[in-house]
């Protein structure tokens, strides 16, 4: 059963990164813009392991792409379970923005 659980974890986070979302969105256009954005981020963030303000700027970013995920889902009144990734990823570099910024 445990398994079970797990890979409908894993069927929503595959779920919220298809690029199927952008046509069902009409936000296609910006598709190559979200992917380089998350890139990006998750170097800076890599890099904020030496560079603090690295690491706050990245993680920021981040926060913001998540958040603005969020808002386009909750316009479109998406179910809770498809808001859950986008809101723990928002949560988890909001945390690390603070990480950052305090070392």
């Amino acid at each position: 059963m445990g398994s079970r659980t797990a890979g409908a974890q894993a069927s929503t986070f595959s779920m919220a990164i298809s690029p199927q979302w952008f046509e069902r969105y009409d936000l296609r256009r910006f598709q190559t813009l979200v992917g380089i954005a998350e890139v990006a981020g998750g170097l800076a963030v890599l890099a904020g392991l030496q560079i603090a303000t690295l690491g706050v700027l990245g993680s920021a970013g981040l926060t913001a792409l998540m958040a603005l995920g969020l808002i386009v889902r909750v316009r479109l009144r998406d179910p809770i379970r498809l808001l859950l990734p986008a809101a723990t990823l928002a949560a988890i570099n909001a945390a690390l923005v603070v990480l950052f910024a305090s070392s």
